[in-house]
């Protein structure tokens, strides 16, 4: 049986005064909670005895911080691999907002997403923009590491488009995925049958 397990987390929590707004792909640092998170999640990877034959990460600061955090828990090192690709979506004139604020001044994506659309963020990408740019990525890590242990760390809004694709849900509602700081989601190929194990989870490790 071969299987191959791509982890995918999204990285701790931002420094206190972004910590509320949208920052998209500004690149604002983790704040010491943040790495508090990160250094949580990794000795429990190690006590659950995962080998990683890589670690991928968006370069943005809170992410690439996240995953080396991560990756000093073991003793036998993964390599890093920093991903462009992996950058958060542009959020565009969003940015800066609260979700409040994004409620109120721009009320029309809402209603574009319940009725099944994907609108562009003003200014910036909407989830087709993201997944013409992971999916190749995912198909190449899966397949180049098949029968192994995979780390992706990323971003909230990049890791719903990844982990919406993977399970072919609509891109209007991948919006609705809730994905915590420093939470496990796993996405394994069991036989070349592929299937979402769980979501969001901190204690599956």
């Amino acid at each position: 049986m071969v299987t191959t397990n791509l982890y995918i987390t999204r990285h701790g929590k931002k420094v206190k005064e972004y910590e509320l707004q949208w920052t998209g792909q500004q690149d604002v640092p983790l704040s010491p909670k943040g790495f508090d998170q990160a250094k949580k999640l990794g000795k429990k990877l190690v006590k659950k005895q995962i080998e990683f034959s890589v670690v991928v990460s968006s370069p943005l600061q809170r992410a690439r911080d996240t995953a080396h955090t991560i990756i000093e828990q073991f003793d036998v090192k993964p390599p890093l691999v920093l991903c462009d690709e992996l950058i958060e979506m542009n959020h565009g004139e969003v940015d800066g907002l609260t979700e409040e604020e994004f409620h109120e001044k721009y009320p029309e994506m809402f209603a574009a997403w319940e009725h099944g659309e994907d609108p562009h963020f003003p200014g910036g990408e909407n989830s087709a923009d993201v997944a013409a740019r992971t999916t190749p990525l995912i198909n190449k890590l899966l397949q180049d590491h098949e029968g192994g242990n995979i780390l992706l760390v990323g971003h909230k809004s990049v890791n719903r488009v990844i982990l919406g694709e993977l399970m072919h849900i609509p891109k209007a509602f991948q919006y609705y995925l809730v994905l915590k700081e420093c939470k496990l989601s796993l996405y394994a190929v069991v036989d070349g049958e592929p299937k979402v194990k769980y979501i969001n989870c901190s204690s599956c490790v």
